[in-house]
């Protein structure tokens, strides 16, 4: 095992330009909000919210996976911008559950809890990039079968259809 003490990925080892961005892997911990609304309507929300952040507010999403407990996100930011960017997404959510659901006038627990998303596999799986291990892993062969079993997650192939969240591909590498 590798010692993970950041969620910083490089999209292009060794060929780093002063203006290229780096990568950034987050997990968000969805809040009590959620219990108010199905998974659905959970993850239709985040998908708006993250949407307009994209359009709105110049946020770039290179991988993402939302599920009922978490939203997985991989953006293509400079570190100095990334807390203002989630700032954004976390005042569109707001706005969204506020729409959505008349019954709550205010949210007094947090929407999500950040944390570092330390999973290299997920990251790779989410951002449409390969992982090749020199042996079998039923761990790795367990997490994409489940990635692929979510609606919501860039791993997915629509094939030719539009997905859900707007998703800026990365080149192989």
């Amino acid at each position: 095992m590798s010692n993970k003490k950041n969620a910083v990925i490089h999209a292009a080892p060794g060929k780093e330009t002063p203006e290229s961005r780096r990568l950034f892997a987050i997990t968000l911990i969805t809040g009590d909000w959620k219990s108010a609304f199905t998974e659905e309507e959970c993850n239709v929300m985040i998908a708006e919210a993250l949407n307009d952040c994209v359009y709105n507010e110049g946020m770039d999403i290179a991988g993402y996976l939302i599920t009922r407990r978490r939203v997985c996100l991989v953006l293509k930011i400079e570190y100095v911008h990334v807390n203002k960017m989630l700032q954004h997404f976390y005042e569109k959510m707001r706005k969204e559950i506020l729409h959505q659901e008349h019954l709550i006038k205010e949210i007094h627990s947090p929407l999500f809890i950040k944390y570092p998303l330390q999973n290299e596999n997920l990251v790779l799986l989410i951002t449409g990039r390969q992982v090749s291990l020199p042996y079998y892993s039923p761990h790795l062969e367990r997490l994409k079968s489940r990635i692929h079993n979510y609606n919501f997650c860039s791993a997915l192939d629509y094939s030719g259809a539009k997905g859900p969240v707007v998703v800026s591909l990365l080149n192989a590498d």
